[in-house]
């Protein structure tokens, strides 16, 4: 075995900084997805009612498929989201955090 190499086989892991990653990954990921969804142009619409934001309902797909939760579980972690002002859903009768 090489000098250069660890006993354990090459697999040498910071495991202060991967630990921290671990207990970090779901609010950096919900930020990171945040700033994303803030560049979203938003298309304009004609009459009637607004249609929802298309930076919300992207967002809310994405946390969905990223979280691997049923829409009835999920909804839980959106209003989470909107309550720490991560996510900008406008306040309806019916937002797009009530996933039907």
């Amino acid at each position: 075995m090489s000098k250069n190499c660890p006993p354990n086989g090459g697999n040498s892991r910071d495991w202060s900084t991967y630990n921290a990653a671990q207990v970090n990954e779901k609010s950096l990921f919900l930020l990171i997805l945040s700033e994303l969804c803030r560049e979203i142009v938003e298309p304009k619409y004609g009459t009637g009612c607004p249609p929802f934001r298309l930076r919300d309902m992207i967002f809310c797909l994405v946390y969905k498929v990223y979280s691997t939760f049923s829409s009835r579980r999920l909804q839980s972690d959106l209003r989470e989201a909107q309550a720490k002002g991560v996510s900008y859903a406008r306040s309806r009768a019916r937002t797009p955090f009530q996933i039907t």
